[in-house]
């Protein structure tokens, strides 16, 4: 036999399809050793899968094979144009006929019987790739149909196959004639010496029937070990859990090895104990014999196979587990251990009811068979592992995809916030601006009328001036000082907004009679000769008595009446009122200057008019943020309609609340305001400036009041308790006792008494101060002697 050497450029590459990694183990060492390359596939689905990577020069393929057969596996090949031409040898015993049929119909090229010399097999595989060139030409296939085992059956075969079936027939046939001719010499040769050698031959022959009954023997043994590890390795590409894997390979070992028994035994980490998890066989209670009494626990410790294959002579085995085994009929005992990622978790152990069963062939097998099966649980664990792994980076990735749609929100609200923060910083700038060329304006509007009253005052001491003359000096002193009170008024009105502090006071209004006392005010203070102001009332005198906070309502009013004409030189000055719905909607219209569209929202800004009619008109530039504070106080809306040179007509609602009441006394005209007392009446003024006395004083000259004066709270309440007083003016801030508390003492015995509040605070909270403490009525300081009058004699009636 040539031992063949291929070269590097020219290998040889010949594909195994065998289920048996031992055999298949076997043939490739035996190949190797002619240097030829091989590959091995462990059935026929996998040998087909492999030829769509390569193309090898031979397949050898076994018949017995999972998945898919011999058979199966070449009738595949041969139905592929790209594998047709690849030579394959079939490993079979013909020793069936129908072997030889199958083998033929399947389009098999070469047929190897077993058990074969490797000589042989080596000599039929260089026979084959020494003639594949010829094989290359275009095969032409023959039918016949023949009759065997009484059915009919049509066989397709090229002349190749019939040709290599033959010379094996041949082969196979010289072979036994050989054996024959041998025997026949041999057979000679022992005639021609009968007598001697019969009784040598029987001894021979006896002494062959045993080896032969003991290797009959020992291959079904080892045939029974090959079927656990076949059976086995089947189950670990079969079943995925682990205590499944662990009963099917006991019951494998069982029903495959024909043991008696078979268990797996796990260590507990935690009790250091050695746990069943799956058992067949006989029921036996060796494996709950305590650690220090079992043979699996040095397994377990030394990570090395213990064999013992005679447990009744074996002293390493501790008596209550030898006294056990044997009772269920035990004779020899392995245990494999189950190394699972480098650490020994457990133990496989069988028991036979041989003697000597365990060699070392069988020995190799089972610690290939606990190997494959620690592989099998290394796999199990780490597809375990990793579907924990996908399925926590399943949850990572969901949590992260909410963080990120709430990093993208909260990224979105710090982007609306910085644009916000940006907006509000442009608008505290352009605040700061306003408010600085306010204070500027301020400053220049409170001087304007400051300069005319301190220069006319100093004029009215000078007699050189007619009578005439200081009059008009007088006039022009009260015009600015009502200038200036004004802006005052405005500054603690916005203060009052700005801090949240504004009220709503609500009393009854006659709607008709408080503006037409606004309109006859306008008349007599602001007429200008090319204006007309015109008031339109649109409801009966018995339908306008509402609920309302009237000073409120006369100061939005006199804002924008006192603005329509401002900015008003010729033309005229409409304000009045509709009843829409259920809300009473005000206007004044004027024929003025007119605002820009693009002024129509920020007009009602503070400081706006600083930079756009201040300049040429005056003002605070408060009036309209004042207003429109108040207006969405009241529970209504302020709006306008404007066109540059054509003038402008604000309006704004408020809630339309009736009074439902016959009669209201009416407001009377300034004009009709007189006070005719028949009898005198005596009226307490409590005021601790002599100035303000004075003034009050002359207010009331030639009314027929005899006046009573008091410097303080205290003086007061001994006052009212002495005197007949009709009515007291209380000033609300003194010394030694303020008005509120002398109110309260005066109203405990004097309860129908009539008080009227006088002060320079202004605010609704002052204002509801002083009327909770028992005050009829409250006037603000600087004081008009028509309103004093008015209210005097209001509660005098």
């Amino acid at each position: 036999m040539k031992n063949i050497k291929n070269s590097e450029d020219d290998v040889v590459q010949i594909l195994i399809a065998e289920d048996s990694s031992t055999q298949a183990e076997q043939l490739k060492y035996l190949l190797e050793k002619y240097n030829y390359k091989v590959i091995v596939a462990k059935d026929g689905k996998e040998a087909l899968n492999l030829l769509n990577e390569f193309k090898p020069a031979i397949i050898i393929t076994d018949i017995v094979m999972p998945e898919m057969n011999g058979y199966e596996l070449c009738k595949e090949i041969k139905s592929n144009e790209s594998t047709i031409d690849i030579p394959v040898i079939l490993l079979t015993s013909l020793s069936r006929s129908e072997d030889i049929l199958e083998g033929i119909s399947c389009g098999a090229d070469n047929f190897i019987t077993k058990p074969y010399h490797d000589d042989y097999l080596i000599s039929h595989i260089e026979q084959i790739i020494a003639n594949r060139k010829f094989n290359k030409s275009e095969r032409v296939r023959v039918g016949v149909e023949i009759i065997f085992g009484g059915k009919r059956r049509f066989i397709s075969a090229t002349q190749q196959q019939m040709l290599t079936l033959l010379i094996s027939t041949y082969e196979a046939a010289v072979q036994r004639n050989n054996e024959l001719i041998q025997a026949q010499e041999e057979l000679k040769a022992i005639n021609e010496n009968l007598e001697e050698l019969v009784l040598e031959r029987t001894n021979e022959l006896l002494a062959e029937i045993d080896i032969r009954k003991n290797a009959e023997k020992r291959i079904i043994k080892l045939n029974r070990i090959y079927a656990v590890l076949s059976n086995i390795n089947k189950a670990i590409v079969r079943v995925r859990d682990i205590d499944q894997l662990f009963q099917d390979t006991c019951n494998i070992a069982i029903d495959e090895g024909k043991f008696q028994s078979a268990w797996i035994g796990i260590v507990n980490n935690e009790t250091n104990k050695i746990e069943t998890f799956a058992a067949a066989g006989l029921a036996n209670e060796l494996i709950e014999v305590s650690p220090y009494q079992n043979p699996v626990t040095g397994v377990i410790s030394s990570g090395k196979h213990f064999i013992s294959n005679s447990i009744n002579t074996d002293k390493s085995i501790p008596e209550i587990w030898k006294r056990n085994s044997l009772s269920l009929g035990f004779r020899s005992f392995a245990a494999f251990p189950l190394i699972v990622f480098g650490k020994v978790t457990g133990g496989f152990c069988i028991y036979s009811n041989e003697v000597d069963f365990f060699d070392e062939i069988e020995i190799s097998l089972l610690d290939e068979m606990a190997t494959d099966v620690s592989f099998a649980l290394e796999y199990i664990q780490n597809e375990i592992e990793r579907k924990k792994a996908d399925l926590l980076i399943q949850e990572n990735t969901e949590q992260l995809k909410v963080q990120n749609i709430e990093l993208h929100e909260l990224i979105k609200e710090l982007s609306q916030t910085n644009t916000e923060l940006v907006i509000a910083k442009e608008k505290a700038e352009e605040s700061d601006r306003l408010k600085t060329a306010f204070l500027h304006n301020i400053s220049h509007e409170i001087r304007t009328p400051m300069n005319a009253i301190i220069g006319f005052s100093e004029f009215l001491n000078d007699l050189e001036f007619l009578p005439e003359k200081r009059k008009h000096f007088t006039d022009i002193i009260v015009q600015n000082c009502y200038q200036l009170l004004s802006i005052i008024s405005d500054i603690i009105s916005i203060a009052t907004i700005e801090a949240g502090q504004a009220k709503i006071t609500e009393n009854e209004v006659d709607l008709n009679s408080t503006l037409r006392l606004l309109h006859e005010q306008f008349l007599l203070k602001d007429q200008k000769k090319n204006v007309i102001l015109i008031l339109k009332n649109t409801l009966l005198n018995g339908e306008v008595n509402i609920t309302s906070d009237e000073t409120k309502l006369v100061q939005i009013l006199t804002n924008l009446i006192g603005n329509a004409l401002k900015f008003t030189q010729q033309g005229y000055v409409n304000f009045g009122y509709k009843l829409k719905s259920n809300e009473l909607e005000f206007f004044v219209e004027d024929t003025g200057i007119g605002i820009p569209p693009e002024m129509h929202q920020v007009i009602f800004n503070r400081f706006r008019q600083v930079d756009d009619t201040a300049q040429q008109f005056g003002g605070s530039g408060l009036g309209l943020s004042i207003s429109k504070a108040y207006v969405e106080l009241m529970g209504g809306k302020m709006w306008l309609k404007s066109e540059l040179g054509k003038g402008s007509t604000f309006y704004f609602t408020i809630p339309y609340k009736k009074v439902q009441r016959t009669t209201l006394l009416g407001k009377q005209s300034i004009n009709a305001i007189k006070f005719e007392n028949k009898t005198t009446i005596t009226l307490l003024i409590a005021e601790d400036e002599e100035s303000n006395f004075m003034l009050l004083e002359e207010f009331l000259t030639g009314l027929n009041i005899e006046i009573v004066w008091a410097k303080n709270g205290l003086e007061a309440i001994e006052i009212c308790k002495t005197q007949g007083i009709d009515l007291i003016l209380m000033d609300l801030k003194m010394p030694v006792m303020d008005g509120y508390e002398a109110t309260m003492r005066i109203k405990n015995f004097k309860p129908n008494m009539p008080v009227i509040a006088q002060t320079a605070y202004t605010t609704d909270l002052d204002r509801n101060k002083a009327l909770a403490c028992g005050c009829s009525d409250f006037i603000t300081k600087p004081l008009k002697r028509e309103l004093l009058i008015s209210k005097i004699k209001k509660h005098l009636k």
